[in-house]
């Protein structure tokens, strides 16, 4: 049977990336020791993991699995995890959406610009622990906020609010990151030439920065379901007794009843759902991606994507988020 040519011309390829790869020593020991990291520090503890759980003395097993999803504080656990993790992606999607489309597509002062991007690194270098500490002392019964400045009292941080709005505010740069990366390699010549044909501010936001923005859109909420979804010191501090979260859960389930196996079975639950998010967001993205064939990109765009009114608006959103962190 022949080969097709396409078959064939990869096959070469990849002959020939093999012979470079062996004649490098170089190269052959740094492929070595990535895939012999990334076998040590994730295949080996996953495999230990779902061993730990499938597996006893008598053979195979689902014995772990069944008595774990059975127990209703762990089913409630696992729904608060991702009505968590779905709210802290969504809102940590739309404040670094906001933040790098300000400091990308606005003309405010570059002072302005480059203290946005400095600050929103605080959050993204400080320990989850902070955050949520930060919250319990201006958000809590004794509150510098809530007791201090408003004279509130009985005020209940602890929960889905207090928890939700400290890892809001500790992955969201993560998504600004993301989106400033997508922002900025948009070919301009785009929205020039959207410019030219007589579109409006708003009709090119929506029909071409948008829906060019799809892949950040998809990889920013991603990364920060799965953050959310890992946090361990966060909810440790804010979740509370009432609002159980799996990473707590499984920290308990080992520490406090000595049980490896309930513990790694939580642990693979909080596995599922971030690889189903990715499975989602593969298939959102290519299926609703798009590309621009337009050559080298050309200098950035000196026209107005947004008014002067607006500018401020978004301006003083960003502002208003910096003096609150």
């Amino acid at each position: 049977m022949r080969i097709p040519f396409a078959s064939r011309h990869l096959l070469k390829i990849r002959r020939n990336s093999w012979r470079s790869l062996t004649r490098d020593p170089i190269l052959l020991s740094l492929f070595i020791i990535i895939w012999g990291l990334l076998f040590l520090f994730i295949v080996f503890p996953l495999g230990a993991l779902i061993w730990k759980i499938f597996f006893t003395e008598e053979g195979f097993t689902l014995g772990n699995l069944i008595k774990t999803v059975g127990h209703w504080q762990n089913r409630k656990a696992l729904y608060d995890s991702l009505l968590l993790a779905s709210l802290t992606a969504s809102s940590g999607v739309l404040l670094g959406f906001l933040f790098a489309f300000t400091i990308t597509r606005t003309h405010i002062h570059q002072v302005l610009k480059s203290f946005l991007n400095y600050i929103i690194i605080i959050p993204l270098i400080s320990p989850p622990f902070l955050a949520a500490f930060s919250v319990v002392l201006a958000f809590g019964r004794q509150g510098i906020i809530t007791r201090s400045l408003l004279g509130l009292r009985n005020v209940n941080i602890y929960g889905l609010p207090g928890t939700w709005i400290a890892e809001t505010l500790t992955y969201f740069p993560t998504a600004v990151l993301v989106f400033i990366g997508v922002l900025q390699s948009i070919n301009p010549n785009l929205e020039d030439a959207a410019f030219t044909l007589g579109d409006s501010k708003f009709g090119i936001f929506r029909k071409v920065t948008l829906p060019l923005a799809v892949p950040g859109i998809a990889n920013a909420f991603l990364l920060v379901f799965a953050e959310s979804l890992a946090d361990f010191a966060t909810p440790l501090i804010l979740s509370g007794s009432r609002f159980p979260l799996l990473p707590v859960q499984a920290y308990l389930q080992v520490t406090g009843m000595y049980d490896m196996a309930g513990g790694a079975t939580l642990a693979f639950m909080l596995l599922i759902p971030a690889f189903i998010v990715f499975v989602l967001q593969k298939y959102w993205v290519e299926r609703r991606s798009r590309v621009s064939i337009l050559g080298k990109p050309g200098r950035k765009t000196e026209r107005r994507l947004v008014g002067k009114k607006m500018e401020l608006l978004l301006a003083g959103a960003c502002l208003s988020v910096v003096i609150f962190v």
